[in-house]
């Protein structure tokens, strides 16, 4: 009885969900139906949380002809991560979206380089993922990649900041760096550097500006580079940058 009841959710999956957003002719339904069986053989994840997981990711824009390729990676990085198999969907359909990441390949090395900072820092891959997910939309107007989000986001979570709080942080950060107002000028100014200069060094790269300016800071005297970054992100995320 289990079995039958299991394979009738997962059919009103494929049909209901699944194939509402993919809308694929029965030939190429039947092909997706196989792939999530199989791949259920292979990761702890059931075939009907897979099409759930790959509904996600067809809602979010994958298209039909890379779905089994992402749909095979996030299962993995699901059960990796210790996430449910429709919230990693969601997730990284929302990643891939904010990011504007085109191929399998760079998705990838996203999570890659989530695995590798949870392995090395104190933060799990789960609030990484999260980090990365909400700060997308300022990132992708700064131009910063999803892997160096991840990176400034464990560095904020080794500290001991919540998800929600360190993706504010960062936000905050990089907004202030884009619009470049007088208090912000100042800071720039302290540390020898004009505005002029820190946009030429952001659109070499984004990442290579914003650790230029924090190596210039940590040259300063802790009073001043106190001063400094409460200036930059004020004083409520002052305490978590710093």
């Amino acid at each position: 009885a289990g079995a039958a009841y299991a394979a009738v959710e997962f059919e009103k999956t494929v049909v209901g969900e699944f194939n509402k957003v993919a809308d694929l002719p029965e030939k190429q339904l039947a092909g997706f139906r196989k792939f999530f069986m199989e791949l259920s053989q292979q990761i702890p994840l059931s075939a009907n949380e897979i099409a759930q997981l790959s509904a996600n990711l067809a809602q979010m824009g994958v298209p039909t002809d890379q779905l089994k390729q992402f749909t095979e990676m996030v299962s993995k990085a699901a059960f990796a991560f210790d996430m449910m198999a429709d919230e990693a969907g969601k997730a990284f359909g929302q990643i891939r979206s904010a990011y504007g990441i085109k191929t399998i390949e760079d998705l990838r090395a996203v999570g890659d380089t989530i695995n590798y900072l949870s392995n090395t820092m104190g933060a799990n891959a789960r609030d990484l993922v999260d980090i990365v997910k909400r700060v997308g939309g300022v990132a992708k107007q700064f131009g910063m990649s999803a892997k160096t989000v991840a990176v400034f986001g464990g560095i904020l979570r080794e500290t001991g900041q919540e998800p929600e709080v360190a993706a504010t942080a960062l936000n905050f950060m990089m907004t202030r760096l884009q619009v470049l107002d007088d208090n912000m000028k100042d800071v720039l100014n302290t540390v020898g550097m004009t505005a002029e200069e820190f946009q030429e060094l952001k659109k070499k790269s984004p990442e290579g500006a914003i650790l230029k300016l924090l190596e210039a800071m940590r040259g300063l005297d802790e009073q001043t580079r106190s001063e400094l970054l409460k200036q930059w992100v004020g004083q409520e995320h002052f305490g978590k940058i710093a």
